[in-house]
């Protein structure tokens, strides 16, 4: 059985720094309707709090605006977490992403460690082909920007960000 605490521990972190997890965002529309998708840029701040670059013009923002609850599958080498909590948004652009991506601070109000006794998880992992290679290097610049993100008050949920 799952233990649910509201923070990640120090054994959760050491995976996330360490490997590349990637996550599966599960938000709902404003029918209730769920929507999910894998994201990939996201870091950890501290034990309650990622933040995560998300297209701008995507479900995921517009949700998200609309209810700020998120559920978050984040799957690495022996790391199988559920989290959910809250999204606040931060800015509306991320200098480094080729598209217009908000950053959305997602705090973190329940996480729950999902490994099984005597199995090893062997995340999910992804590469760029060669055509794409270059991406490699956007990305590690947009998640040293996201690293470095300013913690001051988010923006209200429902700000248009076309304005």
């Amino acid at each position: 059985m799952a233990r649910v605490t509201g923070s990640l521990e120090d054994q959760h972190a050491s995976a996330m720094i360490d490997g590349r997890p990637v996550a599966v965002l599960a938000t709902t529309d404003e029918t209730g309707r769920p929507h999910s998708a894998l994201i990939s840029w996201f870091v950890l701040l501290d034990s309650h709090t990622l933040v995560a670059a998300l297209d701008g013009r995507g479900r995921h923002c517009r949700n998200l605006r609309n209810d700020p609850r998120f559920a978050m599958q984040i799957l690495a080498d022996d790391l199988v977490l559920a989290v959910g909590g809250r999204a606040e948004f931060l800015t509306a652009e991320l200098p480094s992403a080729p598209f217009p991506a908000a950053v959305v601070r997602l705090v973190l109000e329940a996480v729950a460690d999902q490994r099984q006794p005597q199995m090893r998880f062997r995340g999910p992992g992804y590469e760029f082909d060669a055509a794409k290679r270059h991406r490699d290097g956007v990305e590690r610049q947009v998640l040293a920007e996201l690293a470095a993100t300013d913690l001051r008050p988010p923006w209200p949920i429902g700000r248009d960000d076309s304005a």
